[in-house]
């Protein structure tokens, strides 16, 4: 699994319990506090709150598409010899949108920062990578 198969597998989750603590014959309804701290956490993780978050942290997703430099070659051919084209790096991940400038390849290795970062929020899952963390991604530079 890589991260972003992860994220979108805990976004999922989200959406499913959020899903299932409301009655949606009903419709979601925004829960309200009364000062109580407990209260004042429920309404600001309550259900149609997490619906929310969902739909934008996969909006955001949306925003950084990560391909490989093999996939991008297939999109945009152009010649290359078969030596190159063995090349390990060209099955390695990488962000249409923060690893390309001016049309060149900057970075390849996996996810750009941005998914990083989200991937953090579910950084004590049990399936979560630690290589996965923004802090380790730079090391390997």
């Amino acid at each position: 699994m890589d991260l972003i198969e992860f994220v979108l597998a805990r976004l999922d989750e989200d959406e499913a319990a959020a899903r299932a603590a409301v009655d949606f014959d009903h419709g979601v309804t925004d829960w309200t506090d009364d000062g109580d701290p407990t209260d004042v956490h429920i309404a600001r993780h309550d259900p149609a709150q997490v619906l929310r978050s969902v739909s934008a942290t996969r909006r955001l997703l949306t925003l950084h598409p990560h391909i490989t430099h093999r996939q991008d070659l297939e999109r945009n051919p152009f010649p290359l010899s078969e030596r190159d084209l063995q090349l390990s790096y060209l099955d390695k991940w990488y962000c249409t949108r923060c690893d390309v400038d001016d049309g060149i390849l900057t970075r390849v290795g996996g996810a750009c920062e941005t998914v990083r970062a989200v991937g953090e929020a579910w950084a004590t899952h049990s399936e979560y990578d630690e290589a996965w963390r923004i802090d380790a991604a730079r090391d390997d530079e």
